[in-house]
């Protein structure tokens, strides 16, 4: 597979840490708000196949 280009790279780089922090904070949301448990846990989940998702791009499609 060809090298991804340096700016794209950033780019993922930078996508994937925002990600990450999305990802701690909906934990942290489906964990403290009983009521919209379902609401958080949904987004939680989608956040982290997203993160997943760019570190498989980022490795070069290579799955972790």
């Amino acid at each position: 597979m060809t090298p991804l280009d340096p700016r794209l790279q950033a780019a993922i780089g930078e996508l994937a840490n925002a990600l990450q922090t999305a990802t701690i904070v909906a934990g942290q949301l489906r964990r403290e708000l009983g009521a919209h448990v379902e609401d958080a846990e949904t987004l939680h989940q989608a956040l982290q196949r997203a993160v997943t998702a760019i570190h498989t791009l980022r490795q070069g499609g290579n799955a972790s």
